[in-house]
């Protein structure tokens, strides 16, 4: 997993209707980064590399 990005629209200002629920969301992330190294890297490591790259 060498490149990822993620979107929010944290706290979910526009929804009007349906809210999801951000547990099912968090408890999704071991099936698309299922070890310690890759979770880091989705994380921690991609989003400091893409929003606070010196």
């Amino acid at each position: 997993m060498s490149a990822f990005t993620m979107d929010t629209d944290w706290p979910h200002p526009n929804k009007k209707t349906h809210m999801q629920d951000d547990g099912q969301l968090v408890n999704f992330i071991p099936r698309i980064a299922p070890t310690q190294e890759l979770q880091q890297k989705l994380l921690v490591d991609n989003p400091m590399r893409l929003y606070w790259s010196d």
